[in-house]
């Protein structure tokens, strides 16, 4: 529970840094940090389904603190734009955690798992997830993450019940006995080992950075590292040292802001790929010996026409 409560602090402390603005002036026109936000956490241990999930809720309130000691609503759209940036610390953070418990971490997707937690140990406290799973499978939805996901997640929820704690802490207890996960085998399993991995190349992440997109967020720097180097036993504020490491290589180049008020940048490598791909480009442009002539042309067009059933402008 304190493992749980420090990663949750880390996150909204991330928030905080990043994404806590106000608005002030004519028509709110100009944005400004506020000193911190007001965040109320509601710690639950159970889902729905009354598997054991410990999981906490932080209540953002819509007004924050200015630097002269007013108060002022807070812009929600920037926290929402840093919100997968904060998830992924969170998960840095708490495997951080885990690490410092003796517990043994190791990549799950995007986020982590204990390595001495069986796998069905897993999927028979996870019937929630199970559920969500069949009914994406009926509708063809392969993701959650998706508006017919949230759709089912919200469809689906059981009503919550009334929780008799002691009762479903005995109930959870024999489960984990009944598979053998007990307190003696977490001991066993525990490790006195504070090893850091070696961490990636900067050169590797900026690869990773630009391997999808061109042009990147400043959040999108955040979550990459945390999502990456989670399972190296890394604490989030040591993530947040490597990303600012990052942000001042002569590497990364800044281009300003995009529409909605994110920090955007790019690399120096994708930069010169940009321009060998524009002087390819050009130099094919000065060469006839290929050059297809206009009745070619023509006729790919029509043919690419009645193939797609729409007329394409010339």
């Amino acid at each position: 529970s304190d493992a749980q409560l420090v990663a949750v602090k880390q996150a909204i402390s991330m928030l905080e840094n990043n994404a806590a603005l106000t608005r002030r002036g004519k028509g709110g026109e100009t944005r400004e940090k506020v000193l911190g936000l007001v965040v109320a956490p509601f710690e639950h241990e159970t889902s729905r389904a009354l598997d054991c999930a410990l999981h906490t809720h932080a209540l953002v309130a819509n007004i924050a603190p200015r630097k002269d000691g007013t108060f002022g609503t807070i812009i929600s759209k920037d926290l929402y734009f840093w919100q997968k940036a904060a998830g992924a610390t969170y998960r840095a953070e708490l495997a951080y955690q885990m690490k410092n418990l003796g517990l043994t971490v190791e990549p799950d997707n995007e986020s982590f798992r204990l390595a001495c937690i069986p796998e069905e140990i897993s999927q028979h406290f996870s019937k929630r997830t199970e559920a969500i799973k069949e009914r994406l499978k009926e509708t063809s939805v392969s993701s959650s993450a998706s508006k017919v996901g949230n759709s089912i997640k919200v469809t689906s929820r059981e009503a919550k019940q009334k929780i008799d704690r002691s009762k479903l802490i005995e109930k959870w207890q024999g489960e984990l006995n009944s598979f053998g996960l007990t307190n003696a085998y977490l001991e066993e399993n525990r490790s006195s080992s504070k090893k850091i991995n070696p961490l990636p190349e900067v050169d590797d992440m900026f690869t990773l950075l630009t391997e999808k997109v061109a042009v990147f967020r400043k959040q999108d720097v955040f979550q990459l590292i945390a999502t990456q180097l989670q399972w190296l036993s890394l604490s989030a504020n040591h993530i947040k040292r490597i990303a600012h490491t990052l942000f001042s290589d002569d590497e990364i180049v800044k281009l300003g802001v995009d529409e909605k008020n994110n920090e955007i940048f790019t690399t120096q490598q994708m930069l010169r790929i940009e321009k060998e791909l524009f002087q390819y480009a050009l130099s094919l442009s000065n060469q006839s010996v290929y050059r297809l002539n206009e009745e070619s042309v023509n006729i790919a067009i029509t043919s690419l026409e009645k193939s797609c059933g729409y007329q394409l402008s010339h």
